[in-house]
């Protein structure tokens, strides 16, 4: 395993400084792309889920323009209505 992603490594320290709005978690055992992910997301407690590839690079202020027709729930968005809880606070 790398040395960085191990438990209490390199990986862990750096994302202390989101103050617990990122968080990693360990599988027991390997478990492929799709199965972490699917994993990660019965752990995650937001209202929006990201998944970003090791090769993906963003800028600053990415995300408001892709989540804005979700709050604002634009019905004439070619990929159809989106779904989100309305305790949702995004």
């Amino acid at each position: 395993m790398k040395e960085h992603l191990v438990k209490g490594g390199r990986l862990e320290e750096h994302i202390k400084q989101f103050n617990g709005l990122v968080k990693l978690y360990h599988n027991d055992r390997r478990e492929g792309l799709i199965r972490a992910r699917s994993i990660g997301a019965r752990q995650s407690v937001g209202s929006v889920l990201v998944y970003l590839d090791a090769h993906c690079e963003v800028e600053p202020n990415w995300l408001p323009p892709l989540i804005q027709p979700m709050v604002h729930g634009m019905s004439d968005d070619p990929y159809g209505p989106w779904f989100l809880e309305p305790w949702s606070k995004i």
